[in-house]
């Protein structure tokens, strides 16, 4: 293999994401009426594993989700 496919290869694919910064206020609200992260995942109209994923890829949605809850 050459270099440069091996550099194709490491790079990031896949569809893009659909978060959006607006997320955050919005699944805190959510979360203070008692959502959970299915209901959460049904809102946003994604899966659950991508609500999951958000959490780590966005650690101000996962804080916000976090202190929602605890409210």
């Amino acid at each position: 293999m050459s270099k440069l496919t091996d550099k194709k290869r490491k790079g990031k694919g896949g569809r893009p994401s659909s978060y959006k910064k607006e997320f955050v206020d919005q699944a805190f609200n959510y979360c203070l009426l008692g959502a959970t992260d299915a209901e959460l995942a049904i809102f946003f109209e994604v899966a659950e594993s991508t609500i999951n994923k958000w959490k780590i890829d966005y650690p101000e949605f996962s804080e916000s989700i976090k202190k929602g809850k605890v409210q």
